[in-house]
């Protein structure tokens, strides 16, 4: 990542998320951001970003790696259904469950990594709602 944009995130992030986040890069220029998060219902949770050396211009990953193990309304690991239209869900990457946060074709070089985290936690808050109605997330998010 460009030093001037990695300043940028930074700063962004800094401002949301003080002390609650890891901003790292490689000598290749991939990053890695993990961020911890606590969503209205109370939910504790870890997310990981991760961005290939030509971010912006590509879009990151958004993984979810705390809690490790999450369950849907019936008690099935969302690992086990994963990939999943109805929760929003892409195919995991080992023991990580892959959030949809963005169509590709609708990914843009001035979306930030801020932006991108928000987007999780709106999946979050859908998510803490599926534990609750039973309704599959693409209710609360849209098709």
């Amino acid at each position: 990542m460009e030093a001037a944009r990695l300043k940028i995130e930074k700063t962004v992030l800094e401002k949301t998320f003080a002390g609650a986040f890891r901003l790292s890069e490689d000598a290749s220029g991939a990053t890695k951001l993990e961020v911890d998060v606590t969503v209205p219902g109370g939910g504790r949770y870890t997310l990981l970003l991760t961005t290939a050396p030509d971010y912006p211009s590509s879009m990151p990953e958004a993984f979810l790696i705390k809690p490790l193990v999450l369950r849907d309304f019936h008690g099935q690991e969302l690992l086990a259904i994963s990939p999943s239209h109805k929760m929003h869900l892409l195919k995991p990457e080992g023991r990580f469950l892959h959030l949809c946060h963005y169509k590709p074709e609708n990914w843009h070089p001035n979306v930030t990594l801020y932006k991108v985290v928000i987007k999780c936690l709106i999946w979050l808050v859908a998510y803490e709602n599926h534990l609750q109605s039973g309704l599959p997330i693409t209710d609360y998010l849209g098709k």
